[in-house]
């Protein structure tokens, strides 16, 4: 069924915003609930803080990305 976005995501709770446009279970009601110091946050991904990092790289981050302010903070 389709879904009219501009009201789904609308919704509160957050977390229940899948389950009340009736769309199937995945990866976002996991990580909706998850606290910041959960450890599954620290699985997978590209560099944690408690990572080195000493050599040059160049990261692209988006405006409306998430992580932009913790990838600012890498920069500076």
């Amino acid at each position: 069924p389709r879904v009219d976005w501009s009201v789904g995501l609308r919704h509160l709770p957050l977390q229940d915003i899948i389950k009340n446009v009736k769309g199937q279970e995945g990866v976002y009601e996991d990580m909706i609930r998850r606290k910041p110091n959960d450890p599954k946050w620290f699985k997978g991904g590209l560099y944690h803080d408690d990572m080195p990092l000493n050599t040059p790289a160049y990261w692209f981050v988006s405006w409306y990305d998430v992580s932009s302010a913790p990838n600012i903070a890498l920069f500076n």
